[in-house]
């Protein structure tokens, strides 16, 4: 299992020191291999996770949720021998290389120049912006005029 976004990266969603955090966040995203899927979908039984009911729910992207609040955005991947995406979310392997810390865990997850290109890739929403903006400040990336704030009217 990898988490999606690394803890000790400005827009993580897991980091117990909310203090890295660029905003808060409702779930926490993860990636999972293919092969350990259905025991992931028994744990999260066992721990009180269900199912949540959305229009784009696949077998290989879903969100299960507690009554507890915690929430689970599930991203379910598969490589073939020469690292090419058979199956799922369509992670390039690379960008799975990345580590982080939960809770004093070190875990995997998407590494920052490639957290950088997804957010870039598309539109972005104003909390992307400043996740763009984090990264770019914390790694170095340059910012495309595309994701940058508006300069504040005086």
């Amino acid at each position: 299992m990898i988490a999606n976004r690394c803890p000790n990266s400005p827009t993580n969603d897991v980091s117990t020191d909310r203090r890295n955090q660029t905003r808060e966040h409702a779930d926490l995203d993860i990636a999972v291999a293919r092969e350990h899927a259905q025991r992931l979908k028994e744990l999260f039984a066992r721990w009180g996770y269900v199912p949540q009911p959305r229009q784009d729910a696949t077998d290989y992207n879903y969100v299960v949720a507690a009554s507890s609040g915690g929430m689970v955005d599930v991203h379910v991947f598969e490589f073939d021998e020469r690292g090419n995406n058979t199956y799922g979310i369509e992670y390039p392997k690379d960008s799975l290389t990345g580590t982080g810390v939960i809770a004093g865990h070190e875990v995997r997850c998407i590494a920052a120049e490639w957290m950088f290109r997804f957010k870039t890739a598309y539109p972005p929403k104003d909390k992307d912006l400043e996740d763009v903006r984090a990264l770019g400040e914390k790694y170095g990336f340059e910012v495309p005029a595309t994701h940058r704030r508006p300069a504040p009217r005086l």
